[in-house]
C-alpha cells in the first residue's frame, strides 16, 4: 500500500490482518466504521483514525497529517463523534460538549478545568497509564479511568468523565487528535481566558445540572 485511498473490504481486512467475514463482524458491532459509500469500501485515513494500523511510517504520518486537517474543521469532529456517545448513553448536549470540546455558557471554572485535564489525558492516554503505579493491574478499566480522572482533581464528580474516557477507548479512539479549538495552545492557556473565549458558543445548555443528574 504506498498512498492514501479508499480500500474494498479484502484490502481492509488484509491491513488489519483479519478474514473478511472478521471485518465484517467487526463493522456490525460497531468495532470499527461503516463503508463510506454504497460500493463497500472504506477511507484509510477512516480507518486510522477509529484504529491504529501496521503502516509504513511515511503513510502512516501522511494520514494522521490528512486526520489533522479534517478535524481542523471541527463540525467533522463533532459529527463523527456525538452520535457514539449519545449511543452509549451521554445526553445528547453532553456529548455535543466534550465532541468538539466546546464550552457551554453556565459551565462552571472547577468543571470546564476539568474536563479539559481528562481531554488532554485522553489525548495522551497510553503515557499517562505509565504513570500509574503497579497495583492498577488489579483494577477494572473502569476504575483506570477513575484513578486518571481523580488524578485531574476537582469537586465534581468524576465517574462521568472516566465513563466518557472508557467510551472513546472502547471505540479505538484512544490515538485520534483533539478537534479544533479557537487557539492552538489550549491546554496551556489560562481557563478563566478561555471561559471568556467560548461563552458565546452556539451550544447554551447549561452543563452542570446534566452532571448533578448523570452522577444522581
Amino acid at each position: 500500500m504506498a498512498q492514501l485511498g479508499q480500500l474494498t473490504i479484502t484490502e481492509a481486512a488484509d491491513l488489519y490482518h483479519v478474514k473478511p467475514a472478521t471485518w465484517r463482524a467487526y463493522v456490525a458491532r460497531g468495532q470499527m466504521p461503516k463503508p463510506i459509500n454504497s460500493d463497500g469500501t472504506w477511507d484509510i485515513v477512516q480507518l486510522i483514525t477509529r484504529r491504529d494500523a501496521p503502516l509504513p511510517p511515511e503513510l502512516k504520518t501522511a494520514a494522521l497529517c490528512q486526520a489533522y486537517r479534517i478535524n481542523a474543521a471541527g463540525a467533522a469532529w463533532q459529527t463523527r463523534t456525538q452520535p457514539h456517545l449519545v449511543q452509549d448513553g451521554l445526553a445528547c448536549e453532553q456529548a455535543a460538549i466534550f465532541a468538539d470540546s466546546i464550552t457551554p455558557s453556565g459551565m462552571t471554572r472547577e468543571t470546564f478545568t476539568t474536563a479539559r485535564k481528562i481531554l488532554y489525558l485522553r489525548k495522551d492516554y497510553r503515557h499517562e497509564v505509565r504513570r500509574i503505579p503497579p497495583v492498577i493491574d488489579t483494577l477494572t478499566r473502569k476504575e483506570l479511568y477513575l484513578v486518571i480522572a481523580n488524578r485531574a482533581g476537582s469537586a465534581h464528580p468524576t465517574a462521568l468523565y472516566a465513563e466518557l474516557g472508557k467510551m472513546l477507548i472502547a471505540r479505538g479512539m484512544e490515538e485520534v487528535t483533539p478537534p479544533w479549538r479557537p487557539t492552538p495552545d489550549f491546554y496551556s492557556e489560562n481557563p478563566r481566558k478561555f471561559l471568556r473565549l467560548l461563552e458565546h458558543s452556539q451550544i447554551l445548555h447549561t452543563f452542570d445540572l446534566s452532571i448533578q443528574a448523570k452522577a444522581a
